[in-house]
């Protein structure tokens, strides 16, 4: 699986390509494809900034999206639990 390779640019073009079907109007790629959402969501914490800065970027055009859905809700809670233990990765 591409999210899980040592290359960053590999990792960076899956993330963005996964966001962008993730994003899709009308659409619940994500509740289709649900391993490959999970690997989505562990890119939060990717090793490369890059990569977590597109996941972010990616995250929030999934959530303009489709606000109201399961993916939304999966999304804020893997932001929230980051954000409270691993804060030093965003400042």
């Amino acid at each position: 699986m591409a999210l899980q390779t040592d290359q960053v640019d590999v990792r960076l073009k899956a993330v963005q390509l996964l966001g962008r079907l993730f994003a899709l109007p009308g659409r619940h790629v994500a509740q289709e494809y649900r391993l490959l959402f999970s690997e989505f969501l562990k890119r939060f914490g990717d090793k490369a900034v890059e990569v977590r800065i597109a996941v972010v970027r990616c995250a929030k055009v999934c959530l303009e999206a489709n606000p109201s859905g399961l993916e939304a809700s999966e999304i804020l809670g893997v932001f929230a639990y980051l954000t409270t233990f691993h804060s030093s990765w965003f400042t």
